[in-house]
């Protein structure tokens, strides 16, 4: 059986490169935004995620936290173009896996998907 990966990520184009890059390993569904993705969290359960910070609406942080209350074993990697410490911080404190800034190469993605 496939694993089930989720990306999201606002911009249809960082989706498009991950979804290549790992598409022959995974089963992979992609969302415009983390609102859609936690709604879709109450019909399916992924076994990994990768998700942008900074997006409208519900941010990755935020995301991240109410993933991990009812899910904390999914492994999730955070994708951003906002690298700091304090991004970095608060994604491994709301229980990111790893932690990749844009633009990444995609055997980074290959690497820890």
């Amino acid at each position: 059986m496939t694993s089930k990966l989720w990306i999201i990520d606002d911009e249809e184009s960082i989706r498009t490169i991950c979804k290549s890059a790992l598409e022959q390993d995974f089963d992979i569904e992609m969302f415009p935004n983390a609102s859609e993705a936690l709604l879709a969290l109450n019909t399916s359960v992924p076994d990994l995620i990768i998700t942008d910070i900074k997006m409208p609406g519900m941010n990755g942080i935020d995301f991240l936290n109410k993933v991990s209350v009812k899910h904390p074993d999914i492994p999730t990697i955070v994708i951003t173009a906002h690298t700091d410490i304090e991004n970095a911080l608060s994604a491994f404190k709301g229980g990111a896996f790893d932690y990749l800034p844009k633009p990444f190469d995609v055997n980074d993605i290959r690497r820890v998907g």
